[in-house]
């Protein structure tokens, strides 16, 4: 069985359910409570008899106060996730220069890195949506990057937004079904 390290780094504005996310797909719980992330690191193991991924799920700050361990999360990552939320136009604008920073330190790697744009928290009620889908999409094919929107809170295209990003990755071809029942065990730790 070939085994495979794969770091995927979170980025995007506090508040936006990066963290929620990361424990909906790891362990399958939710919680509404805000709890400040400088970066915490998951991993989860994924596996389909020929392949076993061993995914490092890097939750970084929502603050931008350590521009040094971002820039360090971005340069050591296999695929990178930008999330917003679909009720503040300003997170998807923060995502866009992410982009933009991405692309100045992955360089000539930028073609070879999966990228994803994330829309959370779906689950919100129509007067409450400030980011219409088509307007994430056209930025999304503008950056040349996959989309989805998710609810971690309903469990809404979590499992499905990590199995875009694998099969996303041309470098390692990575198309590996989730199946979190084999080796599905977490292992989070926070770095301080």
């Amino acid at each position: 069985m070939t085994i495979i390290d794969y770091a995927v780094i979170i980025l995007g504005d506090a508040k936006v359910g990066k963290t929620c996310i990361i424990r909906r797909f790891i362990k399958g719980t939710f919680t509404d409570q805000y709890i400040a992330t400088v970066e915490d690191v998951y991993t989860q193991r994924i596996s389909d008899n020929k392949k076993l991924c061993v995914m490092k799920i890097y939750d970084t700050a929502g603050s931008y106060q350590f521009p040094a361990m971002r820039s360090l999360s971005i340069k050591k990552a296999d695929a990178i996730i930008l999330v917003y939320s679909i009720d503040s136009l300003e997170s998807l604008k923060t995502c866009e220069r992410l982009h933009d920073e991405i692309k100045e330190i992955k360089s000539t790697q930028i073609s070879q890195t999966p990228i994803l744009l994330v829309g959370n928290k779906s689950d919100i009620t129509e007067a409450e949506i400030k980011v219409k889908s088509i307007d994430a999409e056209i930025l999304a094919r503008r950056m040349r990057v996959g989309f989805i929107q998710t609810s971690a809170k309903k469990n809404r295209n979590v499992d499905e937004m990590f199995q875009k990003l694998l099969r996303m990755d041309v470098k390692h071809r990575l198309s590996i079904n989730i199946n979190k029942h084999v080796n599905s065990r977490s292992f989070p730790c926070i770095i301080s």
